[in-house]
């Protein structure tokens, strides 16, 4: 599976990438539509992949099979996922380094329901081609720290918006090789 790695220099640290292990599922339904989740702390217009922090002495396969049960009650058998790849982002801030590195899965949600747990605040249906509006978004995020959340939401759409990008780009390419099939 394809590595992507890039670096960041940000103002603010948004406490997610001091994970700096997780995983995303991008969820792919029978409408051709993507699936993300939403919560109410992030700003209008803003979804991303569920997903999480991956717990100590669990493999990226099992922590987002565990990850889909409890944001969204999905119970899928590993070899349900597919591995999209890994995005690895080095971030620098001020004296401090982290490396926060993204295992990202592909799911065809085919006939599992979904039932957003307590850690969303709910799903929305993206069509492919509606994802650039997403990516643009990420883009314009403000720079303003929040001091709710201690970081600017500008900086957590530095991190994600370069990881949707490659999480989209490689479900492009899946499903194309599953449409010539």
């Amino acid at each position: 599976m394809p590595v992507r790695t890039f670096s960041l220099t940000l103002k603010t640290v948004p406490p997610v990438a001091k994970r700096k292990k997780h995983v995303l599922i991008l969820l792919h339904d029978q409408n051709n539509h993507y699936l993300l989740g939403t919560k109410d702390v992030y700003p209008p217009g803003i979804y991303r992949m569920v997903g999480g922090g991956m717990e100590e002495g669990e493999t990226p396969l099992q922590s987002a099979v565990r990850e889909l049960h409890e944001e969204l009650q999905i119970g899928v058998p590993e070899e349900d996922l597919q591995s999209l790849g890994t995005v690895i982002t080095h971030i620098a801030s001020g004296e401090e380094k982290f490396i926060f590195t993204s295992h990202i899965f592909f799911l065809e949600l085919k006939d599992h329901g979904i039932v957003p747990s307590d850690d969303l605040d709910g799903v929305v249906h993206i069509d492919p081609i509606d994802c650039e509006g997403l990516l643009q978004r990420y883009k314009l995020l403000s720079p303003v720290i929040d001091y709710v959340h201690k970081f600017s939401w500008f900086d957590y759409g530095q991190i994600y918006g370069p990881i949707h990008v490659f999480a989209f780009q490689q479900a492009k390419k899946l499903t194309y090789a599953h449409s010539i099939l």
